[in-house]
């Protein structure tokens, strides 16, 4: 496994760490949980099979998932 696969996998420890008493942020967190692990598992089949297209996919998948807006007051 490389470097840039175990980053993924700490930053992945703090999000599960969260434990919010609001079911609407729980499930918020919950199914960025899975967003964020389906995407990571996405870069590894990217790891396996690079091309341009997957590329931009991931690209896009990326920024939709960490630009999303949630339902946290600022």
């Amino acid at each position: 496994m490389g470097l840039q696969s175990l980053c993924w996998i700490h930053e992945g420890r703090h999000f599960k760490k969260l434990n919010p008493l609001v079911i609407e942020f729980k499930d918020e967190l919950d199914d960025f949980i899975t967003q964020f692990w389906n995407y990571y598992h996405s870069l590894l089949g990217y790891k396996q099979n690079p091309n341009v297209d997957f590329a931009k996919k991931l690209e896009k998948q990326f920024d939709l998932l960490f630009t999303k807006v949630t339902s946290y007051k600022d």
